[in-house]
C-alpha cells in the first residue's frame, strides 16, 4: 500500500498498480481535503516549490495544515508567499521586501501566495465532480 497527498500526480501507465480517491464520496467531515484538492487544481497550491528566503519576520510556525499557513501568512502585513513542509508540518513565510525568490523541485514543499484567486476554472470544477 501507498498512500499519497493531494499533489500526487496519476500514473496511468503503471502496470499491476490500481488508485482512486480517498473514497467514493467527499462528506462534510472532508471539506478541508476538498479545498486543498480545488486549490490544487486551480494552481494557487504549487507542489514542490519553496519561496525564499523565509523565516525573516518571524521563525517557522507548526500549522499542520497547508490552509492555516496560508492563514498565517494572510495574518501577517509583510508576508505574500507561505511555504509549508509536508513532513514536519512547518510553516515558512516570505516577503517581497526581503528580495523573494520562487525555487522550484524542492520534495515535500508547497507553496502559495497570501490569497488564492476566485474559483477553479471550468477543467478543474469538472474533475473534482468526479471526487464528489
Amino acid at each position: 500500500c501507498h498512500i499519497q497527498d493531494a499533489f500526487a500526480v496519476p500514473q496511468p501507465s503503471r502496470l499491476l498498480f490500481i488508485a482512486g480517491p480517498p473514497g467514493c464520496r467527499l462528506n462534510e467531515d472532508k471539506k478541508q481535503t476538498l479545498s486543498v484538492l480545488r486549490k490544487k487544481f486551480t494552481r494557487c497550491y504549487e507542489p514542490n516549490t519553496a519561496y525564499g528566503p523565509y523565516d525573516l519576520q518571524i521563525g517557522a510556525v507548526k500549522t499542520k495544515s497547508i490552509e492555516k499557513c496560508q492563514l498565517l501568512c494572510q495574518m501577517t502585513p509583510a508576508c505574500t508567499h507561505f511555504t509549508f513542509w509536508t513532513l514536519d508540518g512547518s510553516c515558512h513565510l516570505a516577503n517581497s521586501m526581503d528580495g523573494e525568490k520562487r525555487i522550484e523541485g524542492v520534495a515535500d514543499f508547497v507553496a502559495g501566495p497570501r490569497t488564492c484567486g476566485a474559483g477553479p476554472a471550468p477543467a478543474a470544477a469538472a474533475a473534482l465532480a468526479v471526487h464528489m
